[in-house]
């Protein structure tokens, strides 16, 4: 049998791709030879990325080579061994069995074999690194179909029969040990359920000789499992050693066109660097524009701008702050925001509305403390300041003065409440409604007249509540509400009117103006 380092055994172990075998060299270099079409191949069509695993398929391309010369006589071992099972097992086992684990074993090697006959060791790193993915799964189905030969020798075979296939199993599993040994991933798939059957049933047997047999099966395994580590390191550096000197010469080269090629990339680089000073000086120029700009603004605008830390501490406020609060905004910094409040429950409550908004807040009406005493309304417009991890690290926000809008907003309060007060003390029943006539108010005396009150009859429409029949024929009169609308003037229903109450059987004689 052929002892080549990739030579493959007769289960056909060898599998169909080369990554496989060597997926344990994914984070070192191990420089093999190339051809010269191999290096212009690599050279023309590989990446940056591939580049920098140059080394890794170099040496995958000298184990394809190996495997070439290994395919045929791999075949040739596997259908010998696969005939002399067959033949002592032909008395004593199904002919059907038999014939199905032959052609298992025959045709999966035979697959194998023409697959990788059609491969080449000028593929590009894709290519084998698709096949080596196949790799683990061929060499496992092919120690189960030898694992298989174990359980039918435990079925139909006696003991002298049984130590045959061990013997097999055995050697089949020291051949795939000296054909994979680059690859202990690779020997273990194809080993362990080659020999597992065979082993598990000698101890399961108990007998002394079963017993040895046993472990003899698992040392073995253990043994090879073991030594492949060191043999695939002892194949990586025979490799690395060969093409040592050639990986040297190719540095010096590289590195001379480097040499050059930084010569020329750093006369282009001042070249470009002048040209991004001249960039950068503009675009200095334009930033200080803008800042001047954006100060132009800050000093002119009435809204003050403001950012505080998380305990409230003023860190930085626009110059409108002065028109508000007669303070110098260098005068307010690292002062505590809540001491500006005419009481510091409104900042509390400010803070509690943020929290209840999710951070956000606008509209929020308190009052602030003048330098000279007074108090100022403000409307407040606030939100919370982030981290980059997402935590709370301030407030930020915008105030606007609304005192003169607060004391009309009370003025006309107050004039309200007035208005009220004087229709309500009058004799005649008042009601008001909104442009759809549903009603808004009505005084005491319209309250008695109809039987509702204001707060039962608010927002229903009025014809339901003011109930107008005429006198002599009882049928209603034209809504004086929409009547009044429709002619955009004051008007008073003709007639004899009569105003029928909520509860009690009366109809008071009424007469009726809406404006």
């Amino acid at each position: 049998m052929s002892s080549g380092l990739l030579t493959n055994s007769a289960s056909g172990v060898h599998g169909w791709a080369i990554n496989a075998m060597y997926e344990d060299y994914e984070n070192e270099d191990h420089p093999g030879q190339l051809t010269e079409r191999q290096k212009s191949l690599a050279e023309a069509e590989s990446s940056p990325i591939e580049r920098r695993t140059m080394n890794r398929w170099q040496f995958r391309a000298d184990q394809v080579q190996m495997l070439y010369q290994q395919v045929q006589i791999e075949l040739i071992i596997s259908l010998l061994f696969s005939v002399i099972v067959t033949s002592v097992f032909w008395d004593s086992a199904p002919h059907a069995l038999l014939i199905g684990w032959t052609v298992a074993v025959v045709v999966s090697v035979g697959v194998r074999s023409l697959f990788i006959s059609g491969k080449s060791g000028n593929d590009k790193i894709d290519d084998v690194d698709a096949w080596g993915q196949q790799y683990i799964t061929g060499a496992t189905v092919s120690g189960m179909c030898w694992g298989s030969l174990g359980i039918i020798s435990l079925v139909y075979g006696e003991l002298i029969q049984q130590i045959f296939v061990l013997v097999v199993l055995s050697g089949i599993s020291l051949t795939a040990f000296v054909s994979m040994q680059s690859s202990p991933k690779a020997i273990s798939a194809f080993v362990i359920p080659a020999l597992l059957p065979a082993s598990a049933w000698f101890f399961y047997q108990g007998t002394t000789l079963s017993l040895a047999l046993g472990a003899v099966a698992i040392i073995m395994t253990a043994v090879m499992l073991f030594t492949s580590r060191t043999m695939r390191d002892i194949l990586a550096k025979s490799f690395s050693l060969g093409s040592h000197n050639t990986d040297l010469i190719k540095k010096l080269v590289i590195t001379r066109e480097s040499s050059e090629e930084a010569k020329k990339y750093a006369e282009e680089m001042n070249i470009k660097l002048q040209e991004q000073m001249k960039v950068r000086e503009q675009a200095e120029e334009r930033t200080r524009e803008s800042e001047q700009r954006m100060s132009a603004i800050f000093d002119s605008m009435q809204d003050i701008i403001y950012q505080t830390d998380i305990s409230g501490r003023i860190q930085w406020t626009t110059p409108s702050i002065k028109q508000l609060l007669g303070y110098e905004p260098h005068e307010l910094v690292d002062k505590n925001i809540q001491s500006f409040y005419v009481s510091a429950s409104y900042h509390d409550d400010l803070k509690h509305s943020l929290d209840v908004n999710y951070g956000r807040l606008q509209h929020f009406e308190t009052c602030l403390q003048h330098k000279d005493g007074s108090q100022i309304w403000i409307s407040e417009n606030s939100h919370y300041k982030y981290d980059e991890r997402g935590d709370t690290i301030g407030i930020e926000g915008t105030i606007r003065n609304i005192t003169a809008l607060r004391h009309a907003k009370e003025a006309l309060h107050q004039e309200k409440e007035r208005a009220q007060v004087t229709l309500g003390s009058i004799g005649d029943g008042v009601i008001t409604t909104d442009l759809n006539g549903d009603i808004e108010y009505m005084n005491t005396v319209a309250e008695q007249s109809t039987g509702w009150k204001l707060q039962d009859a608010r927002s229903k429409p009025m014809l339901k509540i003011f109930r107008l029949v005429e006198e002599k024929s009882l049928e209603s009169p034209p809504d004086p509400a929409a009547l009044c609308l429709e002619q955009g003037k004051s008007t008073m229903l003709a007639g004899h009117l009569l105003l029928l109450h909520r509860y009690r059987n009366q109809r008071l004689s009424v007469e009726v103006n809406a404006s």
